[in-house]
């Protein structure tokens, strides 16, 4: 039976199922998330933000956004920036992020 049930509900399990399938299949130890949430801010505005996990020694940034009126300042590049120096103190071997092509693709690219 297929039936329809809350996504964060629905999330949470699934990340159940796959972490102990990846733990039993994978060279790494078992580890649990690390997650990593920075924003951005100016006078406790929030500008933007960056959240990813880690797991298996890499990082996979999840959302990064910056306010409209703020692009083109170099925000985005710091949060991107944030998340090296985070993945750097965690010993990651990599990062990984997926965009879509009306999502600025170009930013990425630098």
């Amino acid at each position: 039976m297929i039936k329809s049930i809350d996504y964060d509900t629905n999330s949470a399990l699934l990340n159940v199922l796959l972490d102990e399938h990846n733990a039993a299949l994978s060279v790494f130890p078992s580890q649990k998330y690390e997650a990593l949430s920075n924003v951005y801010s100016i006078d406790n505005e929030y500008i933007g933000g960056i959240t990813g996990k880690i797991f298996y020694q890499r990082l996979k940034i999840s959302m990064l956004a910056v306010k409209e009126g703020y692009r083109g300042q170099g925000i985005g590049s710091k949060l991107v920036k944030s998340a090296i120096d985070y993945t750097k103190a965690h010993n990651c071997k990599s990062i990984t992020v997926s965009t879509l092509n009306f999502q600025g693709p170009e930013f990425y690219e630098k």
